[in-house]
Formats: C-alpha cells, structure tokens, sequence
C-alpha cells in the first residue's frame, strides 16, 4: 500500500518516449520522499473545454532536466472563454492526468475530501481481502459517479501536491479538437481532408468520411464533418467536444442502433 502507483491514460499521445519516463521515474522517486501526491501537467497549445487546467507556482526544484513546481490550484473542463485566458497565462497547463501516489494516500484523500466514496472504497478494500467479489462490487456501485479531478484534486490543499511540467510532446487524441491539433502539426497542414478534397480560402477544418463524394470546403474555419455510413456530425473546434450531449439524446430518443 506504500509502493508509489501511476494513472496512465490510454488516449494519450506521446511523442518522446524516454523524457516521459523520466518525467515518471522523477514523480515516483518524489512520492518516496515527500509523500506528496505527484501530478504532470503539459504546455497548453490551444483553448481547450475537454481538457482539466492545472496552475503551478514557483519552481520547487529540477531533477536530471525534469521541472517540480508547486501545486496552485485545478479548474476542471474550463468554459471556452476561460480557456482562452489561460492560453496567456504560462502558470496554467493541461492536466494530463498521471496521478503518482500511493494506495494508501489515494484512499485517504477519498476519506477525506470525498467521504462517502471514500467510506464505500475502503468496504471494498475489506471485501476484498475477504475474497467476497460480489460484496466488493455492490460497494463499488455506491461510489458517486465523478473523476478524481472533481472528487479530489480541485480541494486538494495546495502544500500537498506538487506538479512536474512534462515537455514530451503531449496529446489527448480522445477528442476531435485535440485529434485534429496533433494532425495537423505533423503533416504541416491548415485542413485534415481526404486527398481528393477540394479546398478554397478555408482553413483549421477537419474532414473524415467513409464515402467516395467529393468533399468541398469553401470559406470555412475550424469546423469538424465526420462523416460515416450511417451518422453525419457537424460541429466546430470549440463546440466539438458536446458530442456527449449528441450520445445522451441518441439514448434517450431510443435510437441505439446509432450508438
């Protein structure tokens, strides 16, 4: 319970392979020796709403060219306009997400900021060192239905975490706004459209089709089509990540078969 652990996302992209691992060997060696929780934030590159923000103060300390900074706060899925503003302040990053800490400290931040599932994780802790899964798992189902982020991090005392800023070319790829900046930065590129697509004064838009129609973008910006055999999305940049809101009124509506 005392043995440093590591939440990693499997939507991200990284592109340095080796800075990210010493980003996390720095994390783990620092959850050992302050028994701090640990978290990595990255340089944000455009507004996102999809995406946590993490704020960092002054420079704790830099371990083999990985920076520590001191924990100033979290704002979870930031409306676009706050989005915006961060993008100019170099103190607010992405939260990307790699919790480093212990199992006994991660229960014990639930007990404390998050009571309730804090109560219901540590019946199946028990439950489980019983050897009752079924007990465990009618538990687990108690637990209210939030993210650490919102249960934990944003009423985490500031003294009790620090941050490193990773600088390895970071990606969420679970969103079509973060899918198409990553695109887009690779291949050198205004549009992501099929090579037959035919493009006039139009610019930041990302197109995928299943189809062999000719696509047409004229005058357009940032907007997103994804178009497949049986859905049609249209959305932009900045509104794309409501696909969500699409999901809940596809279920509601009955319409499954969509899903």
């Amino acid at each position: 319970p005392d043995a440093p652990v590591v939440f990693v996302p499997s939507d991200h992209y990284v592109r340095d392979e080796e800075r990210f691992l010493d980003s996390l060997r720095v994390a783990g060696m620092l959850v050992e020796e302050t028994g701090k929780l640990l978290d990595i934030a990255v340089p944000a590159a455009f507004p996102s709403t999809i995406l946590g923000y993490t704020r960092v103060g002054e420079m704790e300390r830099r371990i083999d060219d990985v920076e520590v900074y001191h924990f100033a706060g979290h704002t979870e899925k930031p409306d676009y306009e706050t989005a915006k503003r961060y993008l100019e302040d170099d103190s607010y990053l992405w939260h990307a997400s790699y919790y480093t800490w212990t199992p006994r400290a991660f229960l014990a931040a639930f007990e404390r900021y998050a009571p309730a599932t804090g109560a219901a994780l540590r019946e199946v802790k028990e439950a489980l060192r019983g050897g009752d899964r079924e007990a465990a798992a009618r538990a687990f189902g108690e637990t209210e239905p939030t993210s650490f982020d919102y249960a934990v991090t944003e009423k985490m005392d500031p003294a009790d975490v620090l941050i490193i800023k990773g600088d390895f070319g970071w990606s969420d790829i679970g969103g079509w706004d973060t899918l198409y900046a990553r695109l887009s930065e690779d291949r050198e590129v205004e549009n992501i459209v099929p090579d037959t697509a035919i493009v006039v004064d139009a610019r930041g838009n990302l197109v995928r089709t299943s189809s062999k129609k000719l696509v047409a973008l004229v005058g357009v910006e940032n907007i997103v089509v994804i178009d497949t055999d049986d859905a049609l999305l249209v959305t932009t940049h900045a509104q794309a990540q409501r696909v969500k809101e699409v999901l809940a009124q596809i279920r509601q509506t009955g319409h499954d078969e969509f899903l």
